[in-house]
């Protein structure tokens, strides 16, 4: 199932597809726990949910699907109202700072992360995810990996950034660079 995509990237701001609203993502709403997903906020608000990497997955692979159902079930709740979120997965592994490409902890969070959107892919709330800043760290291409290995399947979904790792999540060879926003 694909979905249309209700934001783009204009000048590394996030607006809205019709172009009449622009966000602020310091004006996102961080939570940390998915019970504080208010459905009843105000229209066009925009959460930004962080998800402890060991709520998707307690080791390599295995996955929390009841968990994951839960985070798909407040998610549409937050569609019928117009509000919408950002995921943030959030690593376990201090590991993943310094590590490269081939490190094990850097591949297996790309998995969760891929996981979790395949799970909650036909949720319309959801405008993206963030790319935490200790995943970048360290190695260049780390973040255009993260952005390569969720986009094809996702092209909806905006991909955030910090300002110190946006060049690395728009780098040449990297696909969906038109799809990237610094928070």
């Amino acid at each position: 199932m694909k979905l249309d995509a209700l934001f783009a990237v204009k000048d590394q701001k996030l607006i809205s597809i019709d172009n009449t609203k622009t966000y602020n993502c310091a004006d996102f709403v961080k939570i940390d726990d998915m019970s504080k997903l208010d459905a009843g906020a105000a229209a066009d608000t925009i959460y930004l949910l962080e998800i402890p990497q060991s709520k998707v997955e307690s080791e390599p692979e295995v996955y929390d699907e009841a968990f994951l159902a839960g985070l798909r079930d407040c998610l549409k709740a937050l569609e019928e109202k117009n509000v919408f979120a950002v995921v943030k997965v959030v690593p376990k592994s201090a590991e993943i700072a310094g590590g490269d490409l081939q490190n094990d902890a850097v591949c297996n969070y790309v998995a969760c992360c891929k996981h979790t959107a395949r799970r909650i892919k036909d949720c319309t709330s959801v405008t993206g995810f963030a790319i935490p800043d200790e995943y970048c760290g360290g190695v260049e291409a780390k973040a255009a990996y993260y952005i390569d290995e969720l986009y094809p399947k996702h092209k909806q979904y905006i991909f955030f950034v910090s300002q110190a790792s946006y060049a690395d999540a728009v780098s040449a060879e990297s696909d969906g660079k038109e799809n990237v926003c610094v928070m």
